[in-house]
């Protein structure tokens, strides 16, 4: 029986990111709960806000650099490092 490919250091990488996404999300949410709100700061591709978002949280998501439209997973809005778009309240 042939040995499988070896893995591609970048797909590796980004499974790997992913699994450490999902753990943070897991010990995160449940300290949430009646949290209607949340601000998630170098937001990136907009991962953790969708799946926020997917358990019932109003998200905005902000970053230095948006993501290309290819890779957004939630609409992550552009943050000049001074001015937060988030309301107190």
């Amino acid at each position: 029986m042939a040995a499988s490919a070896p893995l591609n250091p970048q797909r590796a990488r980004l499974a790997n990111l992913r699994r450490l996404r999902e753990y943070e999300l897991s010990r995160v949410l449940p300290h949430l709960a009646g949290c209607g709100r949340v601000l998630e700061l170098g937001a990136g591709t907009g991962f953790e806000a969708r799946r926020l978002a997917d358990a019932g949280h109003e998200v905005v998501a902000l970053d230095i650099s948006p993501p290309l439209p290819a890779e957004q997973e939630y609409p992550v809005a552009k943050f000049d490092g001074r001015h937060v778009a988030f309301p107190d309240g």
